[in-house]
């Protein structure tokens, strides 16, 4: 098994989940909130763009920190907030440090976090540190 989402052997407890490629294993759930880490490959780490779980969370872990954070609903990637790195946002005419897409392919203007942004990341990355 495993494309699309899928999880690789359930028959043997092995929840593991694939998607696009890529191997996710989850470590982890706080407050509705799952802490994944993904297997070493050859492309960059990146949540899925697709959830297991219609309306949930994932926080992704890489090289023991939180890389980024995504939200779905009815299982489609919603926002994605970057962790690790700065991105020059154009339309705002500055670069960002922490900020969020809202689309899967990063096509649309990043956004700078509100104030509800920043609380909900920095509960995200306390609760982290027991995975990391």
């Amino acid at each position: 098994m495993g494309g699309r989402g899928a999880f690789l052997n359930i028959n043997t407890g092995d929840f593991t989940f694939k998607t696009g490629g890529q191997i996710y294993h989850t470590v982890g759930e706080v407050d509705g909130v799952k802490f994944l880490v993904q297997e070493d490959g050859k492309s960059g780490r990146k949540v899925p763009d697709y959830s297991h779980s219609a309306d949930t969370k994932y926080a992704l872990i890489a090289k023991g920190e939180v890389k980024s954070i995504a939200v779905y609903k009815g299982h489609q990637l919603v926002k994605s907030y970057d962790l690790q790195h700065a991105h020059y946002e154009p339309t705002l005419g500055k670069k960002l440090g922490w900020h969020y897409h809202t689309d899967i392919y990063h096509k649309t203007p990043a956004h700078e976090l509100s104030e509800t942004d920043i609380l909900f990341v920095n509960k995200v990355l306390k609760e982290a540190k027991k995975y990391l």
